[in-house]
């Protein structure tokens, strides 16, 4: 049997697209090969001149792809043209993907609920595989839960899961049986509660927040008024509750009242300490009761870590130990070291700096850590190696450079030197090991365009909605609203899978939308 040339073209096509998604969450590799086999097909596929016509009148294509022309323009007013040709070679998916779905064939509508589950289906495999590696079947040590994304990081694979859920949803009501419904009912209900057990904030809140567009939406149809109140009720009740667990948490950071500055400790020796710290641990003043004479030799009989190291997370050992002391309401002196079990010990090793966190869930304990390192901010610690107060420095100096930028930018390639020449400028305490770039794309965005480009970045990402208006839309939305929400805190397309991420799911879905094929 000889098989067309046009059909076999669309066969590879459709198979590449399929390898892509299994590579997303998966493999690196598949996600890189999958987009060389796309583009050489489209290349031997031939009709080139038909299908740059084609794209070249397709505003939306032109529209998705004109963030990459953007880059390009900045290479006339930057300096650092290394660093500007390889961010040029990582964005290229931002030019490629528009230009090759725009304009390769137009699939079927249960192709794309192949790929769709193709897709799923892989997404369910990656958090398999990172449970596995969780509950110690897969031999692979990690010290928190967010490490355990073997693939990817964990951000990116928590923008993946919210995609998946958003994908099954919509397979959901296309479903052919129940057993196929509750089967992919199962499946969202699991990756939902697989981003608390990642504890990933940002899938988190896109996912609530698709919730509560799902819940208004659902209000606004309603005309019973008493299920719109029903409706109402449970949107408020949510994030009243989130509110009060929070606010349950951030109490245990507040002091308690019955605690003593000592002044000799059991073996004669003075304890000193820094009433002007106000930081506590569990409610118990870090600052307070440390014999520096007795903690460092006591350490280093417990344990083969050197006092004068690092733990496994990177902090200091003495760090560490002293808010892993403080938080059982123990002194920092050699009796406290020596009353630790071997367990203990083992934790502080590891990085962990509350005996709490064994009874606490992954996010409680997530939760905790992130309102410490505010805390202790505001008290003017020095945020180095805390991810979340570490931003604000980013912030800080990042708006310091679009001050003095703001017009046109600093170009693509000179971010990074003109936000490290910030960082001494305005004299932040962050180690230079940590001093990075915004961790927020639109920030990033101005920084390197200007004002404008970053208003025309927004513009290419919301346009296209007015175009959407069928069975795909809200596909198309609720991936807007995932990469929306991502670019806040990450730099989402500063990276191969970020930008991958981004540039195909926003094609993919645009255009499978434009381009129905019953």
């Amino acid at each position: 049997m000889v098989i067309k040339r046009e059909v076999l073209h669309e066969q590879i096509y459709f198979y590449s697209l399929m390898i892509l998604l299994i590579g997303l969450p998966l493999s690196k590799f598949l996600m890189s090969i999958s987009q060389i086999i796309l583009l050489l097909n489209w290349i031997i596929e031939g009709r080139l001149a038909e299908k740059f016509r084609s794209f070249f009148k397709n505003r939306l294509a032109l529209i998705l792809s004109s963030i990459f022309i953007l880059h390009l323009l900045g290479l006339l007013y930057t300096s650092n043209f290394n660093y500007a040709l390889n961010d040029i070679r990582i964005k290229l998916p931002l030019l490629v993907f528009p230009l090759l779905l725009s304009t390769s064939p137009v699939l079927s509508a249960k192709k794309i609920s192949v790929l769709l589950k193709v897709f799923v289906a892989s997404v369910l495999l990656a958090s398999f595989i990172s449970m596995s590696v969780v509950l110690g079947i897969y031999k692979v040590k990690v010290e928190d839960f967010r490490r355990m994304s073997m693939f990817i990081s964990h951000i990116r694979f928590a923008l993946l899961i919210c995609i998946a859920v958003f994908s099954n949803i919509y397979l959901i009501r296309n479903a052919a049986n129940k057993n196929e419904k509750y089967l992919l009912a199962a499946i969202t209900v699991w990756l939902t509660v697989f981003l608390f057990i990642l504890q990933s904030f940002t899938g988190i809140i896109i996912v609530a927040f698709a919730f509560a567009l799902y819940v208004l939406n659902i209000v606004w149809k309603e005309k019973r008024r008493a299920l719109r109140w029903i409706y109402l009720s449970v949107l408020f009740l949510i994030p009243l509750i989130g509110s009060i667990y929070v606010y349950s948490i951030y109490n245990k950071l507040e002091p308690k009242k019955d605690q003593q500055m000592e002044k000799i400790s059991s073996n004669n020796n003075v304890y000193s300490h820094f009433p002007e710290q106000k930081i506590t641990e569990n409610g118990y003043y870090i600052g307070w009761n440390i014999c520096w004479l007795e903690v460092e030799k006591a350490w280093n009989k417990r344990s083969e870590v050197d006092y004068t190291l690092r733990d496994k997370k990177g902090q200091f050992i003495e760090t560490t130990l002293f808010r892993y002391l403080t938080s059982k309401g123990l002194k920092k002196d050699s009796a406290s070291i020596a009353s630790l079990i071997d367990d203990d010990i083992r934790k502080i090793e590891r990085g962990v700096t509350n005996y709490k966190y064994a009874d606490f869930n992954g996010l409680e304990a997530h939760i905790y850590q992130t309102l410490w390192e505010f805390k202790s901010y505001q008290d003017g610690e020095n945020p180095s190696g805390h991810s979340i107060t570490m931003r604000l420095e980013f912030l800080k100096a990042s708006k310091a450079v679009l001050k003095e930028n703001w017009l046109f930018g600093v170009g693509t390639g000179d971010v990074n030197d003109v936000t490290l020449k910030k960082y001494e400028e305005i004299k932040t305490p962050l180690e230079k090991k940590y001093r990075l770039r915004a961790h927020n794309q639109y920030l990033t965005f101005a920084i390197s365009f200007g004002v404008f480009g970053m208003i025309w970045f927004l513009f290419s990402m919301f346009y296209p909605l007015r175009f959407m208006k069928n069975e795909y839309y809200s596909l198309f939305v609720l991936f807007l609203v995932t990469a929306s929400f991502s670019m806040l805190n990450e730099d989402t397309l500063e990276t191969q899978a970020g930008v991958t991420f981004f540039s195909f799911f926003n094609s993919f879905f645009l255009f499978m939308g434009l381009n129905k094929k019953s």
